[in-house]
């Protein structure tokens, strides 16, 4: 079924409302790729994740509308109904269930022995079984990676941000992540990819001409 046709886009206060030719909405926060770097800063807990967040290489509504217009296009316009994330009201975060980690390994770390700039994939187990693969990365190395690959937005799987790739620090993260319930584990779940391979594939896909969509 084609995607809904978007009728409008508002920015404000980094974030952003579509809104679609049958009524509906899609809602998200957006921010440039030095931001996460703050998020982690020391006076932080040193990770951050959440609702998913558009990057964009400029904040200002022509930079968020060119990459609506990707998103509405891309797999029927699929990363618009992944990123609708109203912000929780508090009652809602109250009643989220709690589950218990059993292990957090971070795996695939690039560069290798670079904890404090780099990219990883945290492998998460939790008590009833269940695994999940976290995309991983210090605000460092996303942010030069994000300039370096000259992207000017960025949507898809979530990013885990972490100040350092340090596994008791990891751990912690996905222990307040799993606080929520496994709405977010579940979220963030990238099974066998690596971030440079996602933003590869994504450069590829949308800004390479001579490739194949």
């Amino acid at each position: 079924m084609p995607p809904s046709r978007v009728t409008g886009i508002s920015l404000i206060d980094a974030e952003v409302t579509v809104n679609f030719e049958n009524g509906g909405l899609s809602v998200f926060g957006v921010a440039t790729p030095d931001q996460p770097a703050l998020w982690t800063a020391k006076g932080t807990p040193g990770w951050f994740f959440g609702r998913p967040i558009l990057f964009v290489s400029r904040l200002d509504k022509a930079s968020v509308e060119a990459a609506v217009a990707t998103m509405s296009s891309d797999m029927g316009g699929y990363w618009l109904r992944y990123y609708n994330s109203p912000k929780k009201t508090k009652a809602a975060r109250a009643g989220a269930g709690k589950l218990k980690v059993a292990s957090a390994i971070v795996t695939e770390l690039y560069p290798p022995r670079k904890p404090e700039h780099g990219c990883a994939a945290s492998q998460v187990i939790i008590t009833d079984g269940r695994e999940f693969s976290l995309l991983t990365t210090t605000p460092s190395w996303f942010e030069k990676t994000f300039s370096e690959m000259a992207l000017p937005f960025y949507y898809g799987p979530s990013f885990l941000f972490v100040r350092k790739l340090d596994q008791a620090l990891i751990r912690k993260a996905v222990k307040s992540m799993a606080e929520e319930g496994d709405h977010l584990l579940c979220l963030y779940d990238t099974p066998r990819r690596t971030l440079p391979e996602v933003l590869s594939e994504f450069k590829s896909r949308h800004f390479n001409p001579t490739q194949p969509a």
